[in-house]
């Protein structure tokens, strides 16, 4: 049995109890159903970036510099 639903989008981000969540939007669901789910349940690359750029936006940072935009590789 497959207990893994698509993501359509990482909404929001908050710290709850010290801990990093995002608010996930389930593709096929309403907005009624978005989720707090922590980075450990955030599998695929695109929405670990995808929550990266949102917390960066949360925080007043904008968006993360791009991978080697500081020289870093």
């Amino acid at each position: 049995m497959d207990d893994s639903w698509d993501v359509e989008a990482v909404v929001q981000y908050r710290t709850y109890y010290r801990k990093e969540q995002w608010l996930i939007k389930w593709q096929g669901y309403g907005e009624d159903r978005n989720t707090w789910e922590p980075k450990e349940h955030l599998l695929e690359e695109w929405v670990q970036q995808q929550a990266e750029e949102v917390k960066h936006q949360a925080k007043g940072c904008g968006a993360p510099p791009a991978h080697g935009a500081l020289g870093l590789t």
